[in-house]
């Protein structure tokens, strides 16, 4: 081969190789349009099913959602996901949102800097009082001297309201809402302490100093702030305005007209798993959202607090303490299997009836997302602690965790005795 013809040919296999990595860095991802998804199928699941067909039945009265997202696996490449009436209308979060203050204050925690606490430091709150028409006088701030381990303990573990109020002070509104909104959850509404009053607004405007001792000496972590104004979300659902009446929380009166949710903490039932999900840094390759940044060991603490499995406590057992707060989980202990073969790490919520629970399911290597919420007040009055939890709630949060485990774990009835 004449030499010119040699380099020409090289150049010319070096432009076809140049070319062809070219055209596979611009080729579309197989995964670029998300997970595969079986709504149709999800749909069909919760229709035929014993418990969940008669609350499906009336999805407009008890607002239930569904939404299960399986991770990439050999059976399906790009995940799967499923939903079922996901983000029809508004849901409060209740407790479950406990998980935006903790991403929110141990990525504070994270940046370190100057006095900043050692985890297990007690925590000094400055306070702030003042009354409100009907002769309560109410209180922000002044917690327990807990450590901020204890008071995530507190919030994650036992779902404590005066540690999320803590925690919420500590953090302080914008930093529960901006860096969600900028990293790709814009949903999240995280604007109020969770208190059995309203709060005049010089109270919700104070955010406490936050001190610890050292050495003898007190240092300031974070100074006395006042919120200037609330964060909002644009997302807003249908139905913020919900029921035929309620007690108004201060008064006590009742109202009779629908109660409004507009200005309370909230989040679409999409949001509040991909939070989960992107914890576990498990979210599809189409969804490029990112949590405020979290050390490996701030994630890790979070994590395991939310996972237990817990332990008996104050007279109450460990299956009735795991049934309230992993509800669930006892439709899946329904087919056999010890409790340690599941690996359950959620966070749920009740509050006004509304009932959710946000979990990662792992038994064996096969893992599932699920998130379910739905409303239990059938006589349409809020705030009178009047709700249907045990009658409707729990058993259909508990007949979720036996679909799960029977459609997408595989696990097979137990045998009639």
């Amino acid at each position: 081969m004449p030499r010119e013809w040699k380099w020409s040919a090289i150049a010319a296999f070096a432009v076809a190789v140049a070319l062809g990595a070219q055209a596979a860095a611009a080729a579309p991802s197989p995964c670029a349009d998300g997970p595969e998804r079986s709504d149709a199928l999800l749909k069909r699941w919760v229709e035929e099913d014993v418990v969940l067909g008669p609350v499906a039945a009336r999805a407009s009265a008890t607002r239930l959602q569904l939404r299960i997202y399986l991770p990439p696996s050999n059976d399906a490449p790009c995940g799967r996901l499923m939903t079922y009436r996901e983000d029809a209308e508004y849901l409060y979060p209740a407790s479950a949102i406990k998980i935006v203050p903790a991403i929110a204050v141990l990525s504070r925690w994270s940046e370190g800097g100057a006095g900043t606490p050692p985890l297990d430091a007690p925590l000094l709150f400055s306070d702030k009082r003042a009354d409100d028409a009907f002769g309560h006088t109410l209180r922000v701030g002044g917690h327990g001297s807990q450590s901020l381990a204890e008071h995530l303990e507190a919030m994650l573990v036992e779902s404590s309201n005066d540690s999320f109020n803590a925690l919420y002070e500590l953090a302080g509104p914008a930093a529960q809402n901006d860096p969600f909104h900028r990293g790709g959850f814009p949903s999240v509404r995280v604007i109020h302490r969770l208190s059995g009053y309203n709060l005049p607004p010089e109270l919700a405007a104070y955010m406490p100093s936050v001190a610890w001792m050292r050495g003898g000496e007190r240092v300031v972590w974070l100074p006395e702030r006042t919120v200037a104004s609330l964060p909002t979300s644009t997302i807003r659902l249908p139905r913020e305005e919900i029921g035929i009446g309620y007690l108004e929380a201060n008064s006590g009166l009742r109202v009779e007209a629908p109660m409004p949710f507009g200005m309370k903490n909230g989040v679409t039932l999409a949001d509040l798993q991909r939070l989960l999900v992107a914890l576990f840094h498990e979210l599809p390759e189409s969804d490029t959202a990112s949590l405020p940044a979290l050390s490996a060991a701030s994630a890790s603490l979070m994590l395991s607090l939310m996972r237990g499995p817990l332990s008996e406590k104050d007279g109450v057992s460990a299956e009735s303490r795991e049934a309230r707060f992993k509800p669930m989980l006892p439709g899946l202990l329904g087919f056999g299997l010890a409790r340690a073969q599941i690996d359950y790490t959620n966070k749920a919520g009740r509050a006004y009836g509304f009932h959710l629970d946000n979990a990662r399911i792992r038994i064996g290597d096969r893992i599932a997302y699920v998130t379910v919420g739905m409303l239990a007040n059938s006589d349409g009055v809020f705030n009178d602690d009047r709700y249907d939890y045990d009658a409707l709630s729990f058993p259909a949060l508990r007949a979720v965790g036996a679909l799960v485990g029977s459609k997408l774990f595989g696990l097979k009835p137990l045998p009639a005795p």
